[in-house]
């Protein structure tokens, strides 16, 4: 009886995210989104996480790198390693890069000057609104700008499917690797590799003795130091709101392990200590 109960509740779900995914796409999307072409006659692309490890990739398996295409997201162009990695595609999906002036003006002036090479920026549909960013990138003439969308999309695999590969959506994007990984899908790259996407946070939640949420994130430009504003963004959620979170992005992550499946495409996971499980494991060591 309770089999008969899931698999009517897991019925009622999907067609649920279904009405309400197409609503999404009707009235909140931009429905021409354009997939730009591959940029280097390459069929692997390693997308960078901005975890720890991402310092050890760069600099100990330049073999293992340097002849993919390479995408890196959010802050990442501010560090040194930007001019390093030169990357072919850059990826940016918080609205906090286009909502708060420090953090646009920080992010968008380091990619006008620093980029000498051609690269594709991806950014959400919503930024557009914003002209101050735009205003700065058109400075380089050696950048493109895509758009994005992060509707989230949820209903049956046909509809999924449609859906992302018209680039309506993405399954709900609750971090930048889920667009990321949805855009290296849709430009057809057969192999794709994670870097730098540790997702270790359980070993970074505390509670404070005034019942604070505490999370200590480290990314790789940190330079080994405590994130501090990551330190305290969280201390007005309770617990289960920001295990929840966490339970979201692991969850899309098997998504889009199943959507690649689907489309014929492959996922490998890098990064050593990940606690992602839905992709498979790549280690360093071996030989392509």
């Amino acid at each position: 009886m309770s089999s008969k109960r899931d698999k009517l509740k897991s019925f009622s779900e999907e067609w649920f995210g279904f009405f309400v995914s197409l609503i999404r796409i009707l009235f909140l999307g931009k429905k021409n989104i354009p997939t730009p072409g591959r940029q280097k006659d390459s069929h692997s692309i390693i997308i960078f996480g901005n975890g720890p490890s991402f310092k050890d990739m760069i600099e100990n398996q330049t073999d293992f790198w340097v002849d993919k295409s390479r995408l890196m997201v959010n802050f990442s162009a501010c560090s040194s390693y930007f001019e390093v990695v030169k990357p072919n595609y850059y990826l940016v999906a918080d609205p906090v890069f286009w909502l708060h002036k420090d953090k646009e003006e920080k992010l968008f002036h380091a990619l006008t000057n620093k980029t000498d090479w051609d690269l594709i920026l991806f950014m959400p549909a919503d930024a557009f609104k914003s002209m101050h960013w735009q205003r700065e990138i058109k400075k380089n003439k050696h950048i493109r700008v895509y758009p994005h969308n992060t509707i989230p999309i949820e209903g049956p695999d046909w509809f999924c499917d449609w859906a992302f590969r018209k680039g309506l959506g993405v399954p709900r994007p609750h971090n930048v690797l889920i667009p990321a990984l949805m855009v290296a899908l849709r430009m057809g790259f057969s192999q794709i590799y994670l870097s730098g996407a540790e997702h270790s946070w359980i070993h970074d939640i505390g509670i404070s003795d005034d019942n604070r949420v505490i999370m200590n994130f480290t990314h790789f430009y940190d330079n080994g130091k405590t994130n501090k504003t990551d330190q305290t963004q969280y201390a007005s959620y309770p617990l289960y709101q920001i295990l929840y979170h966490q339970y979201i992005i692991f969850k899309m992550y098997r998504e889009i392990e199943a959507v690649s499946k689907r489309w014929g495409l492959k996922i490998y996971n890098t990064t050593p200590g990940s606690f992602i499980d839905a992709f498979e494991r790549y280690a360093l060591n071996k030989n392509l």
